[in-house]
């Protein structure tokens, strides 16, 4: 449970409005690699997520 905890801590830094996002979403910072997320379901409790 630690892990999960830890992990989720990290994605919320990276996509503080997780639990409204919906599809696809792309972040692009000056000379960084693009990050593509996408959402794949989401529940109350659990999101199923996709990076690219």
């Amino acid at each position: 449970m630690d892990l999960c905890d830890e992990n989720y801590f990290h994605l919320i830094k990276i996509a503080p409005e997780l639990r409204v996002l919906k599809g696809q979403h792309l972040s692009q910072v000056n000379n960084a690699v693009d990050l593509y997320l996408e959402i794949l379901e989401q529940t109350r409790y659990t999101t199923l997520l996709r990076f690219l």
